[in-house]
Order: C-alpha cells, then structure tokens, then sequence
C-alpha cells in the first residue's frame, strides 16, 4: 500500500492551501467534517489497494458518502473564501 492516501483535502483543493489551513484552525465544525473526509477516504483506499474486503456495494456506499462530505467540504471553502476576497477588497484603498 502506499504511504500516501490519494484524494487528501490539499489533493482535492491544492489551490485552496491557506483557506484550508485558515478553516481548519478557526472552523470546528470544518475540522469535524475534514477529519470524517480523511477516515472515509483511508478506508476506501485500503478496501480499492485490497488491504480490507468489502462487497462491491458498501464500497459504493462508502464512495457515496465520501462525495456528500466532499460537496459540504466545497461549499465551506467557496464561503470563506468570498468572505476572505470581501475582506480583502474592503481592506484596499480606493482607487485615485
């Protein structure tokens, strides 16, 4: 198996870097869902590398539920980082 899990958040966003980051030290809730994307996707991948058995459907199952934190993970970033550029907007001087 190889020692680095495909699909890691930073895999998925690797644009997104600093809002990751910025999420994951101020965002419980963030934190909650980053942590249950991790576990999904590690049991995953050790079910695909054949390290676990699993029937083809709880792998769907699994997949299906790896896709719906994924999308609530997505929608978390696109918030905060309208809020970031709203921020940022606000904190440069007008143009002359």
């Amino acid at each position: 198996m190889s020692a680095h899990t495909p699909h890691q958040l930073h895999d998925e966003f690797p644009r997104d870097a600093q809002v990751l980051h910025l999420l994951k030290l101020a965002d419980a809730h963030f934190c909650n869902l980053a942590e249950r994307y991790h576990v999904l996707n590690r049991s995953i991948h050790r079910i695909e590398c054949e390290v676990e058995s699993a029937s083809d459907m709880y792998l769907a199952r699994l997949k299906k539920q790896r896709l719906a934190l994924l999308d609530e993970i997505t929608a978390i970033i696109e918030d905060a980082e309208g809020r970031l550029g709203q921020e940022t907007m606000t904190l440069q001087p007008a143009p002359a």
